[in-house]
């Protein structure tokens, strides 16, 4: 195959994966974007301020699941599509097969969870953990952000084994 005909290639692919693709670039423009000094923060301000003075601890740990929850299923939705069409634009598209090496698997979980890191990271940053109303010292690990830091590790162990499904073997 010559470079044109590889290059084509590329833009073929890169045309068929603009929608995982542009969902991960809105997902980081938005944790970007919310960071203070950055010229979308007033707009942005706020969205990820999930813990309020108001909440107790057991709504702020209700409220980081869902929030850890829904990335990952953003995450996954992702990270599935991108493999979708990487595996089945030869049979759809006509377009050149392209092979699934481990590098290539490793890409369509790694990408996700950079996203997933980002929201997730941004929302325990930007609420206000520290001003809830809890008894202990103040430099301790809030009890509202350890679940959800549990739950944020064992999925991302899980998402990012790039080990052989049973079935595959």
């Amino acid at each position: 195959m010559t470079y044109l005909g590889r290059g084509l290639q590329f833009l073929g692919y890169g045309y068929l994966l603009r929608v995982p693709m542009l969902t991960w670039v809105m997902l980081i423009a938005l944790c970007l974007g919310s960071l203070p000094g950055s010229v979308a923060e007033p707009i942005l301000r706020g969205i990820f301020d999930i813990a309020s003075k108001q909440s107790n601890a057991f709504v702020t740990c209700i409220e980081f699941a869902t929030v850890t929850l829904a990335t990952l299923l953003a995450g996954t939705s992702m990270g599935v599509s991108a493999r979708l069409v990487v595996c089945n634009a030869h049979a759809r598209f006509r377009a050149e097969p392209t092979e699934l090496t481990p590098g290539l698997e490793l890409v369509f979980r790694f990408v996700p969870f950079v996203s997933f890191t980002a929201l997730v990271g941004t929302a325990l940053l930007r609420s206000d953990i520290a001003k809830l109303p809890m008894s202990g010292v103040n430099s301790a690990p809030r009890p509202t952000s350890l679940p959800a830091f549990a739950l944020s590790k064992q999925l991302a162990r899980a998402s990012l084994d790039t080990s052989p499904h049973p079935r595959d073997t």
